[in-house]
């Protein structure tokens, strides 16, 4: 029997087999059979054989052949645990034209593994936290070491000697010996001359000094004006660098001031430019006739019209919106001649020929008459014309005049029926078929009724 180890969770068990003849020569499989795997001392195998690759005829040798199983194949949950031994095992397979079941090999989850319990280190008991033991390095390489040292912290060491600074409640105090190479002297910076290189601060003589002291420097107020003075008193011939303050000081200086009479040229050029921009010729612009006159321009941009100053135009033109007021003066007209600018353009009509009829129903409307206005003696023979009129073409119960002949006249000489069946009295058109109107007539007691045309 085989045992291949012990095995970690959700790693892979590689194993192999060999197949052979009765007569020893190793042969293929007829039939392949299957893998089963079994769990410590249960007759039960593994349900699925996901996970497991059986290669036949291994690298094409033939009779040696692998199994691969990976242990992460979680597909009989389960199946696959710490602290279990697992037995692999060919079942039906057919070699030789024999039916072979054979165990091929076994393997452990975990179940073989031994622990280390370290209680002690060189016959001492060890300090642990969390089952770890607590490091304590005191030497390296042989040599004793400090925390300082192994750099757990960063330790300055207040004192004068070697690699120590003066250190108090946390502030090292700084003492500088030497600056730029030269020693500085006690409470002070150097003192470096006027002119001199590599200095750190310029200071005079007398009272316009700027005094080093043991605060810091201070730059008295004799000091500023001296300072202020030799800025204002240097030389601009020397500022030669474009773009800075002291060359544009310099050009000014150096330059030619305009006269009084070019710079009033210049003026008077751009203020006739200026106005050209704001102003036109007289004859362009919007400009009253009389001197003084204003134009009545409202909020929104229109302007007022006076009628009382409106030229007579020399074609006609169509007013639309316009609403003329009240005429307050009243004015008697007897004919229509009597008011000065006004022209009949038509007589009213002395007869009946003289109406035009618009109207499609033969209506004519004429306004308010005078009683007698139209009679028998001002209708001219022959006014009265087909010519004159439109008869409507009726497919229902008439209107107007000329509609209500028509139909009194087909009643009475065109095409009616009368159903006596039914009381349906009826109207035709000129084609004998078309129905016009349709009236009900019933008879109650010996009383014939005549309904409404419809």
């Amino acid at each position: 029997m085989e045992y291949l180890g012990d095995f970690n969770t959700s790693t892979t068990v590689r194993g192999m087999w060999n197949s052979n003849a009765v007569a020893g020569a190793s042969v293929t499989r007829a039939t392949n059979g299957s893998i089963r795997i079994y769990k410590n001392n249960s007759t039960t195998e593994r349900t699925s054989a996901s996970g497991i690759t059986d290669t036949e005829d291994f690298d094409s040798l033939t009779g040696v052949h692998h199994v691969n199983i990976d242990l992460s194949d979680n597909t009989d949950s389960g199946f696959y645990a710490a602290g279990n031994d697992y037995f692999v095992v060919l079942s039906a397979a057919t070699i030789d034209g024999q039916t072979i079941n054979a165990y091929l090999f076994c393997f452990s989850i975990e179940n073989r593994n031994i622990k280390a319990n370290v209680t002690q280190f060189n016959g001492t008991n060890g300090t642990f936290s969390s089952g770890r033991p607590e490091v304590n390095t005191t030497h390296v390489a042989g040599t004793s070491q400090t925390a300082r040292d192994l750099g757990a912290s960063v330790l300055i060491s207040s004192g004068t000697g070697t690699g120590q600074l003066s250190v108090s409640s946390g502030v090292i105090q700084a003492d500088i010996a030497k600056c730029g190479g030269s020693t500085v002297a006690a409470g002070a910076l150097p003192n470096v001359a006027a002119g001199s290189t590599g200095g750190l601060i310029l200071i005079g003589t007398g009272t316009r000094d700027i005094n080093p002291n043991a605060g810091g420097v201070v730059i008295t107020a004799t000091g500023m004006d001296d300072v202020a003075a030799h800025v204002w008193d240097l030389a601009y011939a020397s500022h030669n660098t474009s773009g800075t303050f002291g060359y544009q000081v310099q050009n000014i200086a150096t330059g030619t001031p305009p006269t009084a009479a070019a710079i009033a040229s210049q003026v008077r050029t751009e203020l006739t430019t200026e106005l050209g921009r704001i102003d036109v010729a007289t004859s362009t612009r919007l400009a009253p006739t009389t001197a003084g006159r204003t134009l009545d321009v409202s909020t929104t941009g229109e302007a007022g019209l006076d009628f009382d100053n409106i030229k007579d135009a020399t074609g006609a033109h169509t007013l639309t919106n316009i609403t003329i007021p009240n005429v307050t003066t009243a004015v008697n007209v007897t004919n229509n001649n009597d008011k000065t600018g006004y022209t009949l353009i038509q007589a009213f009509p002395t007869n009946f020929a003289d109406l035009a009829i618009t109207s499609s129903t033969g209506e004519v409307t004429v306004g308010t008459l005078a009683n007698n206005v139209i009679t028998t003696a001002s209708i001219n023979d022959g006014a009265i014309t087909d010519g004159k009129f439109t008869v409507p073409s009726l497919s229902a119960p008439a209107t107007g005049i000329l509609g209500f002949i028509t139909q009194l006249w087909r009643r009475n000489f065109k095409k009616t029926t009368f159903d006596s069946a039914t009381g349906l009295l009826k109207t035709f058109a000129d084609d004998g078929s078309t129905v016009v109107t349709t009236e009900t007539c019933t008879e109650v007691s010996n009383v014939q009724t005549k309904g409404a045309a419809s």
